[in-house]
C-alpha cells in the first residue's frame, strides 16, 4: 500500500514476523516497546527497537542489587516468550561477572495460575535468595506474588519494565520492596513532566506508564530521521536513525550510532513502597557489562 514506515507491538515474536515482511521492501520498521536484543537480528536490518533492550534493563538491575550488597538470587523464567526467557539470564550473567550468584532456577507457564510448586521449591532453599527476579507480568506475576506472599515468603521481588502499571501498583503493599525498571521519571521541571501535563490536558487522564511517552518519542525520532536525511525514502529513513546519536527525547538522550539498531539510552530504576512507585536512581549500564543478545 505504500507504506514506508511500519510499527510494530511491544513484543519481540511479531516484530520479528513483520519484520521478515517489511526487511525484503526495505520498510523501517519500529517496535513500541519491545526490548529483545535479538529482535533486530532475526527481524532483519530494517527492524530497531525503541525502548531499553533486555540485556541492558538486567544489567541495571544488576548493578544497583550489587550496590545493595545483595549476594545470591532466584530466576524465574518462562519459556514462552523471549522477554520472560531471556531477560532473568541476563541479569545472571551480569549478577554473577559482579560478585553474586545465582542459587537456583525456576519456570513458570504464562496464563498459569498456580505458582505453588515453584513456591514450594523456594521455601525449601536453605539459606533463601537474597532476591527473586523475573520478567513475570500481568497476569502471572500479581499471581505469583499474591501466591508467595501468601505462603509467607517475604524474599524481595526484582523485574523489568512490564510491572510498572496500575495493576501491579493495586496489590499495594504485597508489592512492597519490589524493584523495576521504566525509561524515564517525570522529575520536576524534566521534559517528561511536561509531556505527562500535556498528555493529561489532551486524553483527560495521566499516562499509565512511560509506554505513552516512548511513542511520543518514536513520533520525534522519526521527524528527526526524515529532517536530516532529507527525504521520506524508506532506506534513507533508515540510514538516518541508525546514525542518530545523543537525540534528546523527552525521557533522555538516545543513540543508535553504533548499535545494532537497539538504543542505548538511560534506565530509570523504581522501587514499590507502601504500595506506591518511589524513584531509586537513573543509570546508563557500562556497555562493557551488557551481555551479547
Amino acid at each position: 500500500a505504500g507504506a514506508k514506515i511500519m510499527l510494530t507491538p511491544c513484543d519481540a515474536d511479531p516484530t520479528i514476523s513483520v519484520g521478515q515482511l517489511t526487511g525484503p521492501l526495505n520498510i523501517t520498521t519500529i517496535t513500541m516497546c519491545g526490548t529483545a536484543p535479538a529482535l533486530v537480528v532475526a527481524g532483519g536490518d530494517t527492524v530497531f527497537g525503541a525502548y531499553p533492550g533486555d540485556n541492558i534493563q538486567a544489567t541495571a538491575v544488576a548493578d544497583f542489587a550489587i550496590s545493595e550488597g545483595k549476594k545470591s538470587a532466584y530466576l524465574l523464567v518462562s519459556p514462552d516468550s523471549a522477554y520472560t526467557a531471556n531477560l532473568p539470564e541476563y541479569f545472571g550473567k551480569v549478577f554473577e561477572a559482579k560478585g553474586g550468584k545465582v542459587i537456583g532456577r525456576g519456570s513458570f507457564t504464562m496464563g498459569q495460575p498456580d505458582f505453588s510448586a515453584e513456591i514450594t521449591k523456594l521455601k525449601g532453599l536453605s539459606p533463601q535468595p537474597d532476591l527473586i527476579m523475573t520478567a513475570a507480568y500481568e497476569p502471572d506475576f500479581p499471581a505469583f506474588v499474591q501466591q508467595l506472599r501468601a505462603a509467607g515468603v517475604n524474599i524481595p521481588v526484582y523485574g523489568a519494565d512490564a510491572i510498572g502499571t496500575p495493576t501491579v501498583k493495586a496489590l499495594g503493599k504485597l508489592v512492597d520492596g519490589t524493584v523495576y525498571t521504566s525509561a524515564g521519571y517525570p522529575a520536576p521541571g524534566s521534559k517528561l513532566e511536561a509531556f505527562n501535563q500535556a498528555f493529561t490536558k489532551h486524553v483527560g487522564h495521566a499516562p499509565e506508564s512511560t509506554y505513552e511517552a516512548n511513542g511520543y518519542e518514536i513520533g520525534l525520532i522519526l521527524d528527526a530521521a526524515v529532517t536530516a536525511a532529507g527525504s521520506d525514502d524508506p532506506m534513507a529513513i533508515r540510514d538516518a536513525i541508525a546514525n542518530l546519536k545523543d537525540f534528546e527525547g523527552v525521557t533522555g538522550k538516545i543513540t543508535y550510532a553504533g548499535t545494532n539498531r537497539m538504543p542505548i539510552r538511560p534506565v530509570v530504576l523504581m522501587r514499590y513502597e507502601s504500595g506506591e512507585p518511589k524513584y531509586i536512581d537513573t543509570l546508563t549500564p557500562n556497555q562493557a557489562d551488557v551481555p551479547a543478545p
